[in-house]
């Protein structure tokens, strides 16, 4: 860490006051447009017709697009499909009560008014704008423990300039971001395993990818400060005593972390695999195969999903979307291992607390890259921190924590930023692809 001040944070007094306040700003913008476009652009795919009851298709809420229909129909009327069972319950458990309070305010207060799918869009909506202000000061937190005032500061505008339009609307990434960031915050600069395994849990619950996180705990409780296997560790005769102790440390947080999606596996056996579904000639493949994980059959069957099935001509132009992403993602593990192997003179080398979050991000590129839809890279590196610092990283000419001005590499990510999010919006609205 540093107390050096940098010119960028002297006309500033209280740096997060002034992230607040942009994140305020950016929500209102976001929220404005997301309102005005429906009145200029006519729907391309009418799916929210099959799950809301509008007067008209013009008033059908522009944040229930894409998988927010699902999120939406999940916490109004429960798990009625087998595809539903790719989404956690976590994120539709937000979504149910958020409707329950704008239900609760809509009736004035009174009891007996049913939770329309109207009252859960508009709940997520709230959720999301107040998860994606929270992510940012968050990210801010975290990020300044590691590095320069500065370089936090810059991270979290480039965070509030995201290439995607779902940080308002009922989307999981936000709350996934803000669940995970103060989850990272808590074990690496806080020390308080067990507190970060619980918001780490709740990640977890709300995107099945929070799974990886758990490796971040692991890496840190074995190798981190004071982990048993770090420097000093299993020394002299205490070190089996050091060895039970630093396995103790990890297991049960990990076990938390994990635990949301393999409680929701065994939802989906006792709710999908059971004698009834047998008997009616509705045994499902998966229901034959132990472990009973139904996860992977559901995104493989209904998406596709599995290992460079995306890998086709036909996909290339959202791969190509995606590509700044990968990029910068790929750039910045190959600079964050070169500067742990090799520091530069006149740089600071990486901090060693950071590697398990590096190896998640690495773990999630990969997954991205190879496994899934990849233009989801455009929406998951909101809950990924090492996406942001890699992009600052090779936005601005730093020297020993000051930056020096803009790169080439900076000018052409905002511009992405900027006329990505600007056309991603208006297809967003329309129900044009890509997702």
């Amino acid at each position: 860490m540093t107390s050096r001040t940098s010119p960028l944070l002297s006309s500033f007094r209280s740096p997060t006051l002034l992230i607040l306040c942009l994140a305020i700003a950016t929500r209102l913008v976001h929220l404005t447009v997301l309102h005005i476009l429906p009145s200029f652009i006519p729907l391309f795919d009418t799916s929210p017709l099959l799950v809301s009851a509008p007067s008209s298709i013009s008033s059908v809420s522009p944040a229930l697009r894409w998988d927010a229909i699902h999120f939406a129909s999940i916490a109004t009327n429960g798990y009625e499909y087998e595809q539903q069972l790719a989404f956690q319950p976590g994120w539709m458990g937000i979504l149910r009560l958020a409707g329950e309070v704008v239900c609760w305010v809509r009736s004035g207060g009174g009891g007996g008014t049913q939770v329309r799918m109207e009252d859960v869009v508009l709940g997520g909506m709230v959720v999301s704008n107040l998860a994606y202000i929270g992510a940012t000061l968050t990210l801010y937190k975290l990020t300044a423990h590691f590095h320069s005032p500065a370089f936090a500061l810059l991270t979290s505008l480039f965070y509030l300039l995201p290439p995607t339009p779902i940080t308002a609307v009922p989307y999981t990434e936000p709350t996934y971001a803000l669940l995970t960031f103060t989850g990272f915050y808590l074990l690496l600069v806080k020390k308080q395993f067990f507190f970060a395994s619980l918001f780490l849990a709740g990640g977890t619950s709300v995107r099945a990818t929070g799974v990886f996180n758990a490796v971040a705990l692991v890496w840190y409780a074995n190798f981190g400060d004071g982990g048993f296997m770090g420097p000093g560790g299993l020394a002299g005769r205490h070190a089996i005593k050091q060895f039970i102790i630093g396995n103790l440390r990890f297991y049960i947080p990990t076990s938390i972390i994990i635990s949301p999606f393999m409680m929701f596996q065994w939802y989906a056996d006792a709710s999908f695999c059971t004698k009834v579904a047998r008997s009616a000639g509705e045994w499902r493949p998966w229901c034959d195969v132990q472990p009973r994980i139904s996860y992977s059959f559901v995104q493989k069957e209904y998406w596709n999903i599995g290992l460079f099935n995306y890998w086709t001509l036909s996909q290339l132009p959202n791969i190509l979307l995606a590509l700044p992403i990968l990029l910068v993602s790929l750039v910045g593990i190959f600079i964050y291992i070169r500067t742990r192997i090799l520091p530069r003179p006149g740089t600071r080398p990486s901090h060693p607390a950071l590697e398990g979050l590096y190896i998640c991000h690495l773990m999630t590129t990969g997954l991205v890259l190879f496994n899934s839809h990849t233009q989801i890279a455009l929406r998951v590196c909101l809950g990924d921190p090492v996406l942001w610092w890699s992009a600052t990283t090779l936005a601005f000419n730093w020297d020993d924590d000051k930056q020096r001005g803009l790169t080439k590499v900076g000018k052409l990510w905002v511009g992405w930023c900027v006329v990505w999010g600007a056309v991603a919006m208006v297809l967003w609205v329309g129900h044009y692809p890509p997702a």
